[in-house]
């Protein structure tokens, strides 16, 4: 089986184990699009065992930001590593569970595998519309654009801090 021909969210799907949280930024200008990626610890770990996860859980640990003059559009999904081909993903899984000790427990979920999109992110993708004058031919700098996504990352990282605070653990007597 060769990983190296998985995609970003393709090896996502494939981790047993989440500890890490990234913001993948996409700037599209006249005739290119440049992406960064920021990535951070999350705050608790996560061990699965049953793979790929729910599709609702992506948004913990992945968001997408594309700023551009304009809407994306498929093409422009398609030069982004975000894609999921769910044939690649149940053949990389089930050489895992018969080649990898550590996924010999590993139950494959097809069901959620298919509620993955092949032709978008799969996660919720935030829209940034900038506008252009007539003297700027990419909208904005890549800068300022990575100091907006490197923001919206943080708030992200508050949100989910503040969500695992809130959060009860059951305590076990012995």
């Amino acid at each position: 089986m060769n990983f190296n021909s998985l995609s970003f969210a393709e090896r996502l799907l494939i981790g047993k184990v989440r500890h890490n949280q990234c913001v993948v930024h996409v700037a599209k200008g006249m005739h290119k699009m440049i992406a960064n990626a920021v990535t951070f610890e999350h705050p608790m770990q996560k061990i699965y065992t049953v793979l790929p996860p729910p599709i609702e859980e992506m948004d913990e640990v992945l968001a997408f930001i594309f700023t551009g003059p304009c809407q994306p559009t498929e093409d422009d999904f398609h030069k982004t590593p975000l894609l999921v081909r769910r044939n690649k993903v149940a053949k990389a899984l089930e050489w895992l569970k018969f080649n990898h000790r550590d996924y010999a427990d590993l139950e494959i979920s097809y069901k959620n595998l298919e509620s993955y999109p092949e032709d978008s992110p799969p996660v919720v993708i935030i829209i940034d519309i900038l506008p252009q004058t007539r003297f700027q031919k990419q909208p904005v700098s890549m800068t300022w654009s990575l100091n907006m996504a490197l923001k919206k990352a943080c708030v992200l990282s508050q949100y989910i801090h503040s969500q695992v605070k809130n959060m009860t653990l059951p305590v076990q007597k012995h």
